[in-house]
């Protein structure tokens, strides 16, 4: 994909943060840009959003903020969380976007934070920056 010009785009994760700024690169660049309104962890919508937009560029990056407690502090229902909301809502947009499917030389963009190679203070990392 040489240009972003007129190319559907869908944002999920797109009102701040890294999402922002990706939807504001792309606006930049003349493309068609969607954000996602919505609870992204619903597979239902993400078919429904999937087949409304029929995009041409798919940039997952909708996720939760961690529970900011040391280690010792989260129970397993804490420190998993964001697993069970980041990535199941990952892995249900990918399906989604795999059994609609999108047009050909579509692109699927997943984003994470640099906290899954070496964790996080605001996630219970036990390295000191």
């Amino acid at each position: 994909m040489q240009t972003f010009e007129h190319k559907r785009v869908l944002v999920t994760g797109g009102s701040r943060g890294l999402g922002l700024g990706v939807v504001e690169a792309l606006v930049a660049r003349h493309a068609d840009v969607s954000i996602l309104a919505g609870d992204a962890t619903d597979p239902a919508l993400a078919e429904l959003v999937l087949r409304d937009v029929r995009t041409s560029v798919l940039v997952l990056n909708a996720g939760t903020m961690p529970t900011m407690v040391p280690l010792d502090a989260h129970t397993w229902e804490s420190f998993s969380s964001n697993w069970n909301t980041d990535v199941k809502a990952t892995f249900d947009w990918v399906q989604a976007a795999l059994r609609l499917p999108l047009e050909n030389g579509s692109r699927v963009l997943l984003s994470s934070s640099g906290a899954a190679l070496e964790g996080s203070p605001l996630s219970g990392s036990w390295r000191e920056r």
